[in-house]
């Protein structure tokens, strides 16, 4: 997997050792992964971060998924638990694109007091 290469090589070689963050923890901080009916993947959804993985639609592509997007989710993620469903489906968007949290308390107070992540400034 890309992530244990990328310290591999800091590892093995020496290279970017003076740096204060490894590779493998830029990729997490800053790339999301989108995917829906690649099994390999979902697999290794850990080793990824669940926090770095959205549902991918692809509309309106030709490898796209819609409109059977719901039956495709429950075909191939039916067996995660619904705490990683619930991220991967709407939860990981929030913070890339500016999602307001939909919360009852926090649209109630029209503030997130969640302590889930919120959009990056």
């Amino acid at each position: 997997m890309l992530l244990d290469r990328l310290d591999n090589m800091v590892d093995r070689s020496g290279y970017g050792r003076v740096w204060d963050i490894r590779p493998a923890e830029v990729v997490r901080r800053n790339f999301w992964f989108c995917t829906i009916d690649d099994p390999s993947t979902i697999d290794t959804r850990h080793a990824i971060g669940v926090e770095n993985i959205m549902v991918e639609v692809d509309y309106p592509h030709g490898d796209g998924n819609v409109p059977d997007t719901q039956r495709v989710i429950e075909e191939c993620w039916g067996h995660i638990p619904v705490h990683e469903l619930r991220a991967m489906c709407c939860e990981n968007a929030r913070p890339c694109i500016a999602i307001p949290c939909q919360t009852p308390c926090c649209r109630a107070e029209r503030s997130c007091s969640c302590s889930r992540p919120q959009p990056r400034s």
